[in-house]
């Protein structure tokens, strides 16, 4: 994986990918693999934890500035994710000023589900309180996730996560819950997914007859795109299959790039006799400078 973080021009607009961090993630014990399925061709990835990055993406248009997704290494409590050894990029914040993007004027956070790797970069503690990370931002999470018992429960305990970072920026009147579809702009848009959470929900970008799709947690590893039944073991199964036959369809019809939070590299969705398989693009960001 190159170091981050790395930009590069699709269509009209300005991409910036920022790798925040490696762990781990066992695949028996956290996916959801039908037992048929288990054989000597994916001994090696069921039998050992995978290396994992977590993905933050911003997308510059002319007239729009949105982040999707945003982490804090430190925020992986659960110590079974932290690959021994590892020494975490630069954080979020830093990569972003590294590639000219001024977090003081960013307009839009997308969090693409309530996963703790995916909102705790939203909020920073300065001077013993909680504020936004970016000010002057608006934040959108599928209603559904913020609707749910378990958010729910974890915002009436004070010093939880999802207090400090969800819980602020509603009280500050910066969060805004996304039903279905939710236009960020001409060529930004949030599309629900539902599956790896009730409101999990992707971005799209259409520009210049180019397009970019940023998935999320819709899928966890490139396997699962060729076995869409493989997903994880808290996912709503029948919501997931759905998710993700729609999505690739659309990625399909666009011709996408595609990034998704914890694939190594970019690629693309392609189909044969009706199967769908996934190839990597390690070199996008050369291809679209």
């Amino acid at each position: 994986m190159a170091t981050t973080p790395i930009s590069f021009r699709l269509g009209e607009a300005v991409i910036t990918l920022m790798q925040l961090g490696l762990f781990q993630l066992d695949v028996a014990q956290e996916m959801s693999v039908p037992r048929e399925e288990q054989n000597a061709e994916y001994q090696a990835l069921l039998s050992q934890p995978i290396i994992v990055p977590m993905w933050c993406v911003h997308i510059q248009t002319h007239n729009t500035s949105v982040l999707v997704d945003a982490c804090i290494y430190e925020s992986f409590l659960d110590t079974s994710y932290i690959l021994p050894g590892s020494v975490p990029p630069p954080p979020l914040l830093e990569q972003l000023r590294t590639a000219g993007i001024d977090p003081e004027t960013l307009q839009h956070v997308v969090i693409t589900h309530a996963h703790f790797d995916h909102f705790s970069g939203t909020t920073f503690n300065r001077d013993g309180k909680w504020v936004p990370t970016f000010p002057q931002a608006h934040y959108y999470l599928g209603r559904k996730d913020w609707e749910s018992a378990e958010v729910q429960t974890a915002l009436a305990t004070p010093t939880s996560l999802e207090a400090h970072t969800l819980g602020v920026l509603a009280q500050q009147g910066l969060l805004r819950l996304v039903d279905t579809e939710y236009e960020l702009g001409p060529e930004v848009h949030i599309l629900s997914a539902p599956g790896e959470s009730a409101g999990h929900q992707v971005v799209s970008l259409s520009t210049s007859g180019q397009s970019l799709y940023c998935l999320g947690d819709l899928y966890h590893h490139p396997i699962e795109i060729s076995h869409p039944t493989w997903m994880p073991i808290w996912a709503e199964q029948e919501q997931m299959r759905r998710s993700r036959a729609t999505i690739a369809e659309h990625i399909l019809q666009d011709e996408a790039l595609v990034v998704v939070a914890h694939f190594p590299h970019m690629g693309r969705i392609k189909s044969t006799e009706g199967r769908y398989f996934w190839v990597d693009e390690p070199q996008s960001f050369q291809e679209y400078t």
